[in-house]
Protein backbone atom coordinates (compact mmCIF):
# COMPACT_ATOMS: atom_id res chain seq x y z
CA UNK A 1 0.00 0.00 0.00
CA UNK A 2 1.39 3.39 -0.93
CA UNK A 3 2.15 6.02 1.72
CA UNK A 4 -0.45 8.31 0.10
CA UNK A 5 -3.22 5.72 0.57
CA UNK A 6 -2.22 5.18 4.21
CA UNK A 7 -2.14 8.92 4.84
CA UNK A 8 -5.49 9.45 3.14
CA UNK A 9 -7.07 6.57 5.06
CA UNK A 10 -5.74 7.89 8.37
CA UNK A 11 -6.98 11.39 7.56
CA UNK A 12 -10.46 10.08 6.69
CA UNK A 13 -10.71 8.16 9.97
CA UNK A 14 -9.63 11.22 11.95
CA UNK A 15 -12.13 13.47 10.18
CA UNK A 16 -15.08 11.08 10.42
CA UNK A 17 -14.54 9.87 14.01
CA UNK A 18 -16.16 12.92 15.66
CA UNK A 19 -19.45 11.90 14.03
CA UNK A 20 -19.61 8.93 16.41
CA UNK A 21 -18.83 10.87 19.61
CA UNK A 22 -22.41 11.97 20.41
CA UNK A 23 -23.54 8.35 20.33
CA UNK A 24 -21.37 7.44 23.32
CA UNK A 25 -22.67 10.04 25.81
CA UNK A 26 -25.15 9.93 28.63
CA UNK A 27 -28.31 11.83 29.38
CA UNK A 28 -30.47 12.71 32.38
CA UNK A 29 -34.15 11.86 32.72
CA UNK A 30 -36.05 14.08 35.16
CA UNK A 31 -39.52 15.32 35.89
CA UNK A 32 -42.21 16.01 38.47
CA UNK A 33 -45.03 13.65 39.40
CA UNK A 34 -48.41 15.32 39.82
CA UNK A 35 -51.90 14.00 40.46
CA UNK A 36 -54.93 14.81 38.28
CA UNK A 37 -55.55 18.03 40.19
CA UNK A 38 -51.96 19.18 39.57
CA UNK A 39 -50.71 18.68 43.13
CA UNK A 40 -47.18 17.29 43.45
CA UNK A 41 -46.83 13.71 44.71
CA UNK A 42 -43.92 13.34 47.17
CA UNK A 43 -42.36 9.97 48.03
CA UNK A 44 -43.85 8.28 44.94
CA UNK A 45 -42.01 5.39 43.28
CA UNK A 46 -40.83 6.17 39.73
CA UNK A 47 -39.41 3.39 37.55
CA UNK A 48 -37.31 4.02 34.45
CA UNK A 49 -37.03 0.99 32.14
CA UNK A 50 -34.88 0.75 29.00
CA UNK A 51 -37.10 -0.73 26.29
CA UNK A 52 -34.26 -2.42 24.42
CA UNK A 53 -32.91 -4.32 27.48
CA UNK A 54 -35.94 -4.27 29.80
CA UNK A 55 -33.59 -3.24 32.63
CA UNK A 56 -35.08 -0.80 35.08
CA UNK A 57 -34.35 1.15 38.23
CA UNK A 58 -36.73 2.67 40.75
CA UNK A 59 -36.36 5.80 42.86
CA UNK A 60 -38.70 7.86 45.06
CA UNK A 61 -39.72 11.42 44.29
CA UNK A 62 -38.52 14.25 46.52
CA UNK A 63 -40.76 16.29 48.80
CA UNK A 64 -41.56 18.49 45.81
CA UNK A 65 -42.55 15.49 43.66
CA UNK A 66 -39.46 15.71 41.45
CA UNK A 67 -37.22 12.84 40.35
CA UNK A 68 -33.95 12.53 38.47
CA UNK A 69 -32.20 9.59 36.82
CA UNK A 70 -28.67 10.91 36.06
CA UNK A 71 -26.09 9.46 33.66
CA UNK A 72 -28.36 7.23 31.57
CA UNK A 73 -27.44 5.87 28.16
CA UNK A 74 -29.63 7.54 25.55
CA UNK A 75 -32.16 5.01 24.28
CA UNK A 76 -35.87 4.41 24.30
CA UNK A 77 -37.29 4.19 27.81
CA UNK A 78 -40.53 3.97 29.76
CA UNK A 79 -41.23 6.00 32.90
CA UNK A 80 -43.90 4.56 35.19
CA UNK A 81 -45.13 5.79 38.55
CA UNK A 82 -46.83 3.98 41.41
CA UNK A 83 -49.28 6.50 42.88
CA UNK A 84 -50.07 4.16 45.75
CA UNK A 85 -46.47 4.28 47.00
CA UNK A 86 -46.56 7.90 48.26
CA UNK A 87 -47.48 9.08 51.74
Amino acid sequence: MSPQVVLLSTLMVCLLSPCAWPQGGTTTVSGTVRDQAGAVMPNTAVTLTAVNTNEGSTIKTSGSGSYIFPSRTPSGCRVLTDPGSGN
